[in-house]
């Protein structure tokens, strides 16, 4: 367990109309959970831990917020089962978990994550100009109502707060994995600094990371997967490919590390498999 449920943090002091339950999770009315996400949540939980990925991610993002610290408590939109809130939360980071579906949410309580928001973007009703810092981590890429959304983080953020992205890259990487995921699209970092930008966000630092996942994703899932009808075997080699046995695994940690390297001071990677942005309400 991380902590136990925070007394300290009154979220009505963000937000309006939420309500805490006697488990102390925060609840927001009318909750509209996202159809099939609850078995992803499942099959997502299994391989956290064990998964290179996840954990790259987790220590790209650490570095990220060290670079361009949040400048108080971050609301982690979309969190999932709160693998990274749990991350940032080691790392020293105050955190909010914030989810729409309930299989979600029971994991991150397991985790003893706190504070936690059962409820989506479109849930919960942000006050304006009073949060400090909003990161969208691998779900902005759902969001069929992209511009809607921003706008709607960048009225609740505090001036110079700040918001932080990570998202898929590249459409040529677009395959069956994407569908299953519930992906509305994939980006490219010019993409993602125009959409930002839109809405009056002045992006303070962007890059690529997962440079060396470019290539066999293309041609493990771009190629493979657009020719396998089957969902359960889809899922059993994205098990794979996340469980690469011991080996594997430091052979994609050594070629990764560097990464958190560039991120931690600054440098930016003109290629990878995933965007970062870092991202400034004007």
């Amino acid at each position: 367990m991380e902590s136990p449920i925070d007394e300290k943090v009154d979220l009505n002091f963000f937000c309006r109309g939420l309500s805490r339950d006697e488990s102390g999770i925060w609840r927001a009315g009318g909750v509209q959970e996202i159809s099939g996400h609850s078995e992803r949540s499942d099959n997502t939980v299994e391989m956290e831990d064990e998964s290179f990925w996840y954990r790259h991610r987790n220590a790209v993002l650490i570095a990220l917020l060290n670079r361009f610290p949040p400048r108080g408590i971050l609301f982690d939109i979309g969190a999932g089962t709160g693998f990274v809130a749990q991350g940032l939360r080691r790392a020293g980071f105050e955190s909010v978990v914030l989810e729409p579906n309930e299989r979600g949410i029971e994991h991150a309580f397991r985790k003893g994550l706190s504070p936690i928001i059962h409820g989506g973007i479109f849930d919960v009703s942000f006050k304006d100009e009073t949060v400090p810092a909003f990161g969208m981590f691998d779900v902005l890429e759902h969001v069929e109502q992209e511009a809607a959304v921003l706008r709607r983080l960048w009225f609740a953020l505090r001036p110079k707060g700040c918001l932080y992205l990570a998202v898929p890259a590249y459409s040529f990487l677009w395959s069956q994995n994407d569908v299953d995921a519930g992906h509305v699209r994939r980006y490219t970092l010019r993409g993602l600094m125009k959409a930002v930008q839109k809405v009056g966000f002045t992006p303070i630092y962007g890059t690529y990371y997962f440079r060396p996942l470019v290539l066999p994703i293309f041609l493990l899932r771009a190629f493979r997967l657009r020719t396998d009808s089957g969902y359960e075997s889809r899922i059993t080699l994205e098990r794979r490919q996340h469980r690469l046995g011991r080996m594997g695994q430091r052979l994609m940690d050594g070629l990764l590390r560097p990464e958190v390297g560039k991120i931690s001071s600054g440098r930016s990677m003109s290629m990878g498999s995933s965007c970062l942005l870092v991202a400034e309400k004007s």
